[in-house]
């Protein structure tokens, strides 16, 4: 069996195995600073992180083979700049922060490109967990994708909800999207902090 706390942790196979070990100490202050305020464990955001922001929610569509979110591409489309980059942290299924466990991190730090959601689909960190978080590294968006179901994400630019509006309005069709019980929490959340 594979000690995962000895380098290299990840599969050879990896599509995202040359974008860990890249962080630096402001990568690093901004991923606390938002694991500080949302429990990884949570199907949703929380109330703290949100604040007054836009709370859109996407389906997966397994037809569009270039991004299975539809939300994904016009997130990167809207707030794509030269600087740009994007952090992708694995949600929590365990007792022990996932990403923190191994050497180095399980965060990928990636080029603000749609290909790399097919990247972080097939990674180790996506068949560790079955989620992760999407961190802009301008703070203008943060997503949470549980792999083929849906995708949650917080714009922090409310003037955009004309643009985004169709990712507002699906939340009236969760129920015809998702499982009941998966419906029934994501409502739960979206009422108490949306």
């Amino acid at each position: 069996m594979k000690n995962h706390n000895m380098k290299p942790w990840c599969d050879v196979d990896d599509p995202l195995k040359e974008y860990y070990n890249l962080l630096n100490d402001q990568d690093l202050k901004k991923i606390a600073t938002i694991t500080n305020r949302q429990n990884l464990k949570l199907p949703c955001f929380q109330k703290e992180l949100i604040g007054n922001a836009l709370l859109l929610i996407d389906f997966s569509d397994y037809h569009n083979v270039f991004s299975q979110f539809q939300l994904f591409s016009d997130l990167i489309n809207q707030f794509r700049s030269q600087e740009s980059y994007l952090l992708w942290i694995p949600l929590n299924n365990d007792d022990v922060d996932n990403f923190s466990k191994f050497n180095p991190l399980m965060i990928a730090k990636t080029p603000f490109e749609v290909e790399f959601l097919t990247k972080a689909s097939g990674s180790m960190m996506q068949m560790m967990t079955g989620g992760f978080m999407v961190i802009d590294s301008k703070s203008q968006f943060i997503s949470m994708i549980i792999d083929g179901y849906y995708m949650l994400s917080i714009v922090y630019d409310i003037s955009l909800a004309n643009i985004f509006q169709k990712y507002i309005d699906n939340w009236r069709v969760v129920h015809e999207n998702l499982d009941e019980t998966t419906a029934t929490t994501l409502l739960t959340c979206q009422a108490e902090y949306g």
